[in-house]
């Protein structure tokens, strides 16, 4: 048996409900990948800030170890500067921070109250950075980032007695 098909049968899809159709899938498909890029670009800011945290406690650390013989009567002894860090992210691709190591040394020590005799300096590590513009994060291109460790040292003064 021969199915005859009626020409003038509209049922179906028309053009309208094609081009709606493509529309929100085109939508949906475009937030997808603005999503899925802004996490990549999230990542990369992570990644950094874990390792400027790295290099400053690192710095830190340093800094702990030259003044480990200085004893309980004595300031510690820091060199301020400023030097140049390489954060790489996991794509191998480095971003250059700027490190700038500061402290109270230099000024008038800080006693601590309750505490005669006793006084106190801090060392802070900075490092800031910028992130590597993108064409499709257009707010976070060239903002700067940074992390600031700060590290508080105590001692006494020689001859000071506790009260």
């Amino acid at each position: 048996m021969n199915k005859i098909v009626d020409i003038r049968n509209e049922s179906g899809f028309g053009l309208i409900h094609v081009l709606a159709v493509t529309l929100i899938v085109s939508i949906a498909t475009l937030g997808l990948f603005m999503s899925i890029e802004y996490a990549r670009r999230q990542a990369d800011v992570n990644y950094h800030t874990r390792s400027a945290l790295l290099i400053a406690q690192g710095y830190l650390e340093e800094i702990k170890y030259n003044n480990r013989n200085a004893g309980l009567y004595s300031r510690p002894v820091v060199q301020t500067r400023t030097e140049t860090a390489r954060l790489e992210d996991n794509n191998g691709k480095v971003t250059t921070g700027t490190v700038k190591i500061s402290s109270s040394i230099t000024g008038n020590a800080t006693s601590v109250p309750g505490l005669f005799g006793s006084f106190s300096d801090y060392v802070e590590v900075k490092i800031t950075w910028k992130e590597k513009p993108t064409a499709s994060m257009a707010s976070n291109q060239n903002k700067e980032h940074s992390i600031l460790l700060r590290e508080d040292y105590y001692w006494k003064k020689r001859g000071a007695n506790v009260q």
